[in-house]
């Protein structure tokens, strides 16, 4: 009798590396470099070799600044390099004052006319 064949290789989380399609040395998983999409991403080991199947991980994005009452910075408006919130120097007003930061940069939102300092 022969050996058993030896274990698969442990691979860290998020990887896959089976053999549950068929070895034929075409790589049908979908993934990148497949000749074919006939297999689960990951289950075509011999011909593909070991694959990510979870989805990356991107890092949060930073909290934004905390700004005194009264003033206004979000982006949900577009960002596209034109300030567009109606406010002083703003090329339009398509968006709600203060909503445009990225472009415009923080606004006081509260009525004039005694403005706190800008941060």
């Amino acid at each position: 009798p022969f050996p058993p064949p030896p274990p698969p290789p442990a691979y860290p989380p998020g990887w896959m590396c089976t053999n549950d399609c068929s070895v034929n040395g075409l790589c049908q998983d979908g993934g990148p470099g497949a000749e074919y999409s006939h297999c689960e991403l990951g289950k075509d080991c011999a011909d593909c070799g070991p694959r990510y199947t979870l989805p990356f991980p991107f890092p949060p994005p930073p909290p934004p600044p905390a700004y005194p009452p009264g003033w206004m910075c979000t982006n949900d408006c577009s960002v596209n390099g034109l300030c567009q919130d109606g406010g002083p120097g703003a090329e339009y007003s398509h968006c709600e004052l203060g909503k445009d930061c990225a472009d415009c940069g923080p606004r006081y939102t509260l009525p004039f006319p005694f403005p706190p300092p800008p941060p």
